[in-house]
């Protein structure tokens, strides 16, 4: 193709009328459109409601975290009974041995190793799930 038949080809080109879309395919692009709009409007409203969730769940357990007397968050002291109770749940759960350890990191965590009264008062407790697989 010459310069003079592309010269004739882009002015036939730009004296034709440009083709307008059917109904039929502009009424499915619009509603596809619309359609992705809406799902676009859902997604923003469900992140805004995930980080809603995670602001309340913070705010929740800010106090536990900031507590004294939580084992994790100041320091403070679980009780004997407590550390016995959950050393027992866990051996009934599983075996002894994890129950056991489980007390000793609980009562670590909390600030106050165990005595030795209290672990022997944890062996008594956890006696009965020591032969258990």
């Amino acid at each position: 193709m010459n310069d003079h038949e592309l010269h004739d080809f882009e002015q036939r080109l730009a004296q034709s009328a440009p083709l307008a879309p059917s109904d039929e395919c502009r009424t499915k692009t619009l509603t596809a459109m619309s359609r992705e709009l809406r799902s676009a409007r859902w997604d923003r409203r469900l992140a805004r409601t995930a980080v809603a969730m995670l602001g309340a769940g913070v705010l929740l357990n800010a106090p536990l975290a900031l507590n004294e007397h939580s084992p994790v968050g100041g320091g403070g002291h679980v009780a004997q009974e407590s550390i016995l109770e959950t050393a027992v749940t866990i051996a009934a759960a599983t075996d002894a041995e994890s129950g056991r350890r489980y007390a000793l990191q609980l009562a670590a965590l909390s600030g106050a190793p165990l005595t030795s009264e209290q672990t022997a008062a944890l062996d008594v407790a956890l006696g009965p799930y020591s032969h258990s697989n």
